[in-house]
């Protein structure tokens, strides 16, 4: 069915307003993709993520109006499935490995086509490693702990050296208590 006018350039603002909101864009090739495959991987990306399928030529369109993705011109090439991410990297790509994964059952191999970080393509190697970094609740998780560790050490040996002070007391009170019995056991 063919789009008119005004339907193409609602998908290219929508394209733009993704664009403008994306930190990292993926494609990847949806031919072989059954439609519930396609809807379970929709449903499963965070609200900052978006999936859209649509014509090359309008993403290209979008890509030239959109300051600092031209480069996705370049890739828009094939029948692709659009992954615009905002944030949170790992939880877009968690559901594309479960998708991988449904389709390798059935003998179909699939990767992603292109990637654009801010703009900038990537390589199938820096793809690779983008897919292996930490989500954004990980990196909030361990950068909360590495700044209440020196809290919690300070604290364990504020604690710990009135229990080490304590100790030595009755250490030497016993010890006093020895020598005191010894000396009165000696004098009867």
């Amino acid at each position: 069915m063919a789009l008119t006018k005004e339907r193409k350039a609602e998908q290219v603002d929508k394209l733009k307003s993704a664009l403008e909101q994306s930190t990292l864009v993926l494609s990847f090739d949806h031919s072989d993709v059954s439609v519930k495959n396609m809807m379970e991987f929709r449903r499963a990306m965070k609200d900052d993520t978006e999936v859209m399928v649509v014509k090359n030529t309008l993403v290209r369109r979008a890509a030239s109006e959109t300051e600092g993705w031209d480069g996705l011109g370049e890739v828009a090439t094939g029948t692709n499935t659009w992954i615009f991410v905002g944030s949170d990297f790992k939880s877009a790509i968690k559901p594309f490995k479960e998708l991988q994964k449904d389709l390798k059952a059935r003998d179909i191999e699939r990767d992603f086509n292109a990637g654009l970080l801010e703009g900038q393509k990537l390589s199938p190697q820096q793809l690779k490693t983008v897919e292996d970094l930490p989500s954004k609740a990980d990196l909030i998780a361990t950068i909360a702990r590495l700044i209440n560790q020196p809290a919690s050490k300070l604290a364990f040996a504020v604690k710990a050296v009135p229990g080490k002070v304590g100790y030595a007391a009755e250490a030497l009170r016993k010890k006093a208590d020895e020598t005191q019995a010894g000396t009165l056991a000696d004098l009867q």
